[in-house]
């Protein structure tokens, strides 16, 4: 009984999992594609 109850809650809270994973995963990247431009402004 136990281990069905948690697959329901897992197939509830994975979309909202992955959501948010995607979303980490966008900002990582929007703040790795800023640090070259911090980077060329200090050389300049």
């Amino acid at each position: 009984m136990a281990p069905l109850a948690n697959r329901k809650i897992l197939n509830l809270l994975l979309p909202f999992l992955l959501k948010l994973f995607g979303l980490i995963l966008r900002k990582l990247h929007d703040s790795y594609s800023l640090v070259p431009k911090l980077d060329s402004q200090i050389s300049e």
